[in-house]
């Protein structure tokens, strides 16, 4: 039972949570984004960091991500994560509060 209940829930929470978010070809865009901006990097100084760690970084692949027109491939989110010094989850929005609303709306009897 649990789980199909939470596979109903992330079924949901697809179905659900903030169309923009889901129609963007990333969620960690505006994170990479805010980051860079909090250490006063331009993004060709980000492009540089990234390059140096062996990740082939240019400012118009940052501008894309940022902007969220482009994927990001898992390894190049781990190397985002050490560049900023956090970890992979800073990367990603809180969907916590998405999926109490979610939940709290499935286990209402009135819906």
């Amino acid at each position: 039972m649990h789980r199909f209940f939470l596979a109903e829930t992330l079924s949901r929470v697809v179905r659900c949570a903030d169309a923009k978010t889901l129609h963007t070809p990333n969620i960690i865009g505006r994170n990479i984004a805010r980051l860079r901006v909090q250490q006063n990097w331009t993004q060709n100084i980000l492009a540089a960091k990234m390059q140096l760690r062996g990740c082939y970084m240019t400012r118009d692949i940052i501008a894309s991500i940022e902007t969220q027109r482009s994927g990001v491939v898992d390894l190049r989110v781990a190397h985002f994560a050490k560049v900023f010094g956090v970890p992979v989850s800073a990367l990603f929005p809180d969907l916590t509060d998405s999926l109490f609303l979610i939940h709290e709306q499935s286990t209402d009897p009135d819906r």
